[in-house]
């Protein structure tokens, strides 16, 4: 074999390499893009999309999710979900109370005997 067609032959296979190469990195980077980016919060900013106060959140850190990195603490889009999930309250079912001719306007009411009124 010649140098001329050993140059020919490393040519192509460095051509094959860098097409693989670039196929990668395209997909790397739409992976990348895909991937959405994570947020993280500290006290003032979780405390503001939360609607409390920071005081609020330090004083029940143990009790609430959170990231922690030695001193500093951060909070994710899930640990401010998974807080207001904890802040739920569903209502109670109140039995519905039905008034004996309760077409007409409520009746009027009078206060007790003993009582200052106004």
């Amino acid at each position: 074999m010649t140098a001329a067609a050993d140059d020919t032959g490393l040519q192509a296979q460095l051509v094959a390499l860098a097409q693989v190469v670039t196929g990668l990195l395209a997909e790397v980077g739409e992976l990348r893009e895909d991937r959405p980016r994570r947020r993280l919060y500290d006290y003032d900013e979780a405390a503001a999309e939360l609607r409390v106060h920071p005081k609020w959140l330090k004083n029940r850190i143990k009790t609430l999710p959170h990231t922690k990195s030695g001193r500093l603490v951060f909070f994710t889009d899930d640990d401010l979900d998974r807080i207001l999930a904890l802040l739920h309250v569903e209502p109670e079912s109140v039995p519905v109370v039905r008034v004996a001719g309760g077409s007409g306007p409520p009746p009027k009411l009078t206060p007790l005997r003993g009582r200052k009124t106004g």
